[in-house]
């Protein structure tokens, strides 16, 4: 799964992957898409991996931040937003049905 720098996504797996991790992130939430490309993995090989804006995963004293796999995540939905946004922006238009 890619994403893209902005992009909202939701945490479908907070499990910790790596003995003496500290939890970062929490199943449920919704979090901001900082950057993202193919990272290698020391269990998985190579795959998309994300950095997110709420969350700084590094250890002390390095410069680096460490990527989560995008397989963690997923877009989130905002279908039923961007119905409200649009009759906000022009209550006056008819919504075409669709069935």
């Amino acid at each position: 799964m890619t994403f893209h720098v902005g992009q909202k996504v939701v945490c479908v797996d907070a499990s910790i992957s790596t003995p003496g991790e500290v939890k970062t992130l929490e199943e449920g939430n919704i979090y901001t898409v900082a950057e993202c490309c193919v990272v290698e993995f020391a269990r998985v090989g190579f795959e998309c991996g994300v950095l997110l804006f709420e969350v700084q995963r590094s250890l002390p004293g390095l410069p680096v931040h460490f990527f989560y796999s995008a397989a963690r995540f997923r877009p989130v939905q905002e279908k039923g937003m961007s119905i409200l946004r649009a009759i906000a922006a022009n209550p006056k238009r008819e919504l075409e049905v669709v069935e």
